[in-house]
């Protein structure tokens, strides 16, 4: 008889923790990190709002941000992070910009898209219109990026599955 042993599933985690724990800028072990989430399970903010932060380790917000996700998962998903976990992909989008065109056959004005790119040829980063998608640049994006090219493209902001082109 051949038993196979179920591997526990590893918990999901978002990328700003993934990145704090792997983060290897700081005096901290990977479990030691583990540990300071699990003690702020009982709402002990001292670390990541205080102390974190006054050694230049975390910013205010960062602090605030692992602190309120700690303080929301049970001790078992804190503990299981012990045991590895998986980062949460981050949701994609388009920015679509609405624009009208003339339309001669219907004589009405139609809507038509235009959709921002990211130009990851080059350091720089390059954000534009375009109708169709470009060798070398990319349409998909997170919202960080949407964000950092100009807060005001976020309110355009398409999720990936959700644009059917007509």
């Amino acid at each position: 008889m051949n038993k196979q042993i179920e591997e526990p599933q590893k918990s999901v985690v978002p990328k700003f923790v993934a990145d704090w724990i792997e983060k290897s800028t700081d005096p901290f072990t990977k479990a030691e990190k583990i540990a300071y989430l699990i003690k702020s399970k009982d709402g002990d903010s001292y670390y990541f709002c205080d102390w974190f932060v006054r050694d230049g380790i975390l910013t205010q917000e960062q602090g605030e941000e692992l602190f309120a996700w700690a303080t929301r998962q049970s001790y078992e998903t804190l503990l299981s992070l012990y045991n590895g976990y998986e980062v949460e992909k981050e949701p994609l989008y388009y920015v679509r910009l609405p624009y009208e065109v003339w339309d001669e056959e219907a004589a009405e004005l139609k809507t038509e898209y235009l959709y921002l790119h990211y130009e990851i040829t080059s350091d720089e980063t390059r954000i534009f219109p375009t109708k169709e998608p470009r060798k070398g640049f990319v349409a998909k994006l997170d919202e960080l990026t949407i964000k950092s090219a100009d807060e005001r493209y976020w309110p355009f902001a398409v999720p990936v599955e959700e644009v059917v082109e007509v």
